[in-house]
């Protein structure tokens, strides 16, 4: 009995070691960005799926802790693309990776009792024409409750002073991109749940001001399902298709 009862003793006292052990392998700190924000590795893997590896970089204690209250981090995530390929140039075959304005389209999100979601764009090559360029989403059957940050990189460029153009039923950012290579382009927002969500990004064939960019209408006939342009707008964009979720 005696014996019995030693032998339950050590195997309870292996059962707590090997629970706190995982505990506190869970919490180990595997990042830390420029603002001080620690991440564990599946958070850290989660902005890598939302976004992209390195994205990490920009998120602030007040994002990481809005995504952590709503428990974002132990949801699954969904995530639809659309690579742009334009027509043959010259008589050579068109692919993302041999003309400069083959791009990569993405939305994700994740869900509890509020939606994540995430918009972004990966350029190939450098743009043909660098003027202003126009990206966001159309929300229906649901409301956006909040849009943070819109960066914008490439290779020795940084910007975050976009601001967007707020509708009823969504938003949009006029975007001056820079002649680089390695572009990305991304914006968070959260909306209420049940909605579904279109994110369209519209790149200018010719120069075009800033008042010129935001002569649209947000309504699911526009440039993929988003833009409706009009005015000296609608002969301006590339009509590039979109991605809902």
């Amino acid at each position: 009995m005696k014996l019995k009862k030693t032998f339950i003793s050590i195997l309870f006292g292996i059962l707590v070691a090997t629970t706190i052990i995982n505990s506190v392998k869970a919490e180990t700190i595997y990042y830390t960005n420029q603002h001080g924000v620690e991440f564990t590795e599946k958070q850290y893997d989660f902005y890598t799926e939302m976004f992209y590896d390195g994205y990490q970089v920009n998120v602030t204690q007040d994002d990481f802790d809005h995504v952590l209250s709503l428990g974002l981090f132990d949801e699954e995530i969904e995530k639809e693309y659309y690579t742009y390929i334009p027509k043959d140039i010259y008589g050579i075959k068109a692919s993302p990776t041999n003309t400069e304005n083959g791009r990569t389209i993405s939305i994700g999100k994740s869900c509890s009792t509020e939606c994540f979601y995430s918009l972004g764009v990966v350029w190939y090559g450098i743009p043909s024409v660098t003027s202003y360029d126009v990206f966001g989403a159309r929300i229906a059957g649901g409301t956006i409750t909040s849009i943070d940050t819109l960066y914008v990189y490439g290779t020795g460029y940084s910007d975050t002073s976009g601001v967007p153009d707020i509708k009823t039923n969504g938003f949009g950012f006029s975007i001056s991109i820079p002649p680089v290579s390695s572009l990305h382009t991304s914006v968070s927002f959260y909306a209420t749940t049940g909605a579904v969500v279109f994110g369209s990004y519209q790149h200018a064939m010719s120069n075009t001001t800033l008042a010129i960019s935001k002569m649209y209408n947000i309504d699911y006939t526009g440039f993929g399902g988003v833009f409706a342009f009009y005015g000296a707008a609608y002969n301006v964009y590339d009509n590039c298709n979109g991605v809902s979720i």
